[in-house]
């Protein structure tokens, strides 16, 4: 489960505009406030939504996502990663899976990440099955560097190969 603790000065803050308690209208408010990129409040009504939903809501990952987005918007970085891998690792959505892999993406390419649970606990020993193109060079990138690190070049090569020319991580 993801940590909490990061959420404590959000859920007090007293600048920000009232969070419908009702699940419901929790997401609809965490919707608007991410677009307009108000992200504390985003982020307050999303945990809101999260807080009074179940696992199975079949909004529950959508919520998630509004609650990275926020966490990104507010350069919590390390909690959206958070966030993203738990959306890509429990599969509930697997229309969000490439947009989870994608946010991961974004933080790792800003360069201050957490290596060991983005890439090499994550990344580096996943099958995420279809991908677009320029994920899949991402994927193949950081798990054919991943399996040189551990001196397994056949594998690696095999990874490195797999990239098309025309994206951002060949050669």
């Amino acid at each position: 489960m993801l940590k909490r603790i990061w959420l404590i000065p959000l859920l007090f803050c007293t600048a920000c505009a009232a969070v419908p308690q009702n699940k419901d209208n929790a997401f609809t408010f965490a919707v608007e406030a991410v677009q307009k990129k108000r992200f504390k409040t985003g982020a307050r009504a999303s945990w809101a939504f999260i807080k009074a939903a179940d696992v199975d809501d079949p909004r529950y990952d959508r919520g998630l996502r509004l609650l990275a987005r926020s966490a990104e918007g507010l350069h919590l970085t390390w909690a959206a990663s958070l966030i993203y891998r738990e959306i890509a690792v429990k599969r509930r959505n697997m229309a969000l899976v490439p947009v989870a892999i994608k946010g991961i993406e974004g933080i790792i390419s800003d360069g201050v990440y957490d290596e060991d649970s983005l890439i090499t606990s994550f990344i580096a020993g996943e099958e995420f099955g279809e991908l677009d193109i320029d994920l899949r060079a991402f994927v193949d990138f950081h798990q054919g560097l991943d399996l040189t690190r551990r001196g397994i070049d056949k594998w690696a090569e095999e990874r490195f190969d797999s990239i098309p020319p025309d994206t951002a991580y060949y050669n």
